[in-house]
């Protein structure tokens, strides 16, 4: 008969607790948790708005390519684009004010690495629309 051997780890944070057993070959986890611990200010959330504000942020690079393509092909002068532009900056412009926190810049890192050309810490706070050097900040502190 084989031994199989076992390990048990209880983790209690917050309003939660999670409970784990492993052996060589599968984890299983069995925990209690209030549910906006996921699903209001949780890590489902904070993923949630990470994405969201990611999809817009590259509509907004799109957008702005697409006018200035308009421009250099002489559909609209270089003026009607920088009113365009100016008018109508959340369409054009990505936001960089956001001061992320550590589970923010965890849940970028995670997220990041399925996605196509991110390859900076200057690309991860220009689609997660954080400061630029705010992720160091926040990592040195």
């Amino acid at each position: 008969m084989n031994k199989v051997s076992y390990s048990t780890t209880v983790l209690k944070k917050g309003n939660g607790v999670v409970m784990s057993v492993s052996n060589e070959q599968v984890t299983t986890f069995a925990g209690v948790v209030r549910n906006e611990v996921f699903f209001v200010d949780g890590l489902v959330g904070k993923m949630t708005n990470l994405l969201i504000t990611a999809v817009n942020n590259r509509t907004r690079e799109r957008n702005y390519f697409k006018k200035y393509v308009e421009m250099l092909e002489g559909v609209i002068s270089d003026e009607e684009f920088d009113k365009a532009i100016e008018d109508h900056e959340d369409e054009y412009v990505i936001p960089e004010d956001k001061e992320p926190t550590m589970e923010e810049i965890q849940c970028a890192l995670e997220v990041a690495s399925s996605l196509k050309d991110v390859n900076s810490v200057e690309d991860l706070e220009s689609l997660f629309s954080f400061k630029p050097d705010s992720m160091q900040k926040c990592l040195t502190k």
